[in-house]
């Protein structure tokens, strides 16, 4: 069974819409997001529901899209408090984020303690101090390693 739909982003260009608000495709939008574009389901919404609108007008002309969305507006009371649901996307952004943080904590010290597990850092010394060695430009080397 699918998620249920918490909130509603309408627009007149779904792949603009996407990362402007959450910052990612929109294929990658989480299932509790309905982008709507078409302007019949834009007519159809119901009263209550969570909507975000945001416009890309194209050469100055206002969408059939958006037209739609303020006729809806007057027809029937929308949940449409953009900063209210920009904080609910921010928090849960920061706690995906944060959820991110923690897997590749734990993940890194899984691995930490296996010999030839190298930090990124180490990484980049190493194939510094190696192209500094192959040019005589270079006056100053990072510091030593094992890996060299």
């Amino acid at each position: 069974m699918s998620e249920p739909i918490r909130l509603v982003i309408v627009t007149d260009d779904a792949n603009r819409a996407a990362p402007a608000i959450f910052g990612m495709a929109l294929s990658l939008l989480p299932a509790w997001v309905l982008v709507m574009t078409d302007w019949q389901e834009i007519a159809a919404l119901e009263e209550g529901a969570p909507c975000m609108a945001l416009w890309f007008q194209k050469g100055g002309f206002v969408s059939l899209a958006e037209t739609t969305w303020r006729e809806r507006r007057q027809d029937v009371r929308l949940d449409d408090d953009f900063g209210h649901h920009f904080n609910r996307v921010t928090a849960w952004l920061d706690k995906r984020d944060e959820a991110d943080r923690q897997a590749l904590k734990r993940a890194l010290e899984d691995v930490a303690d296996q010999e030839g597990v190298v930090s990124f850092d180490e990484l980049v010394r190493v194939q510094a101090a190696k192209k500094a060695a192959e040019t005589s430009l270079v006056k100053h080397f990072p510091k030593p390693s094992k890996w060299i």
